[in-house]
């Protein structure tokens, strides 16, 4: 794998290596080692990478120069990707979750839209 490019595109969604690691199930020191070529990861491992950070295997193994048509169109903050990730889980206690950071989401975005209309 080319650890260039996995810390490339985790810096590019602005999640730091401990995000990756909790959102993949690992721990830091392995994104660490990935990200400078001490470990490569199992496929297990790469399909967790790939789907947290929306990039093709292609792209992280130096197969191809894009991210892939699995990213391409998809510029998810990190609100958005928090959601995908708690929606990943499938367990009742994550869908919870994921539905009090949306409502927060939607809140704050509302403020944002509105908001201003409603000081004029």
């Amino acid at each position: 794998m080319r650890g260039d490019r996995l810390r490339k595109i985790r810096e590019s969604r602005e999640i730091s290596q401990r995000d990756l690691a909790n959102r993949c199930g690992m721990g830091e020191k392995q994104i660490w080692r990935y990200e400078n070529g001490e470990s490569e990861p199992g496929a297990e491992h790469l399909i967790k990478l790939c789907t947290h950070l929306f990039v093709s295997a292609d792209y992280l193994l130096g197969l191809s120069q894009e991210p892939g048509e699995y990213f391409q169109g998809r510029n998810l903050n990190n609100t958005q990707m928090d959601l995908i990730s708690l929606i990943d889980k499938h367990t009742l206690a994550s869908a919870i979750s994921a539905l009090a950071v949306l409502h927060d989401y939607m809140v704050d975005l509302e403020q944002e839209i509105i908001g201003p209309m409603r000081d004029e």
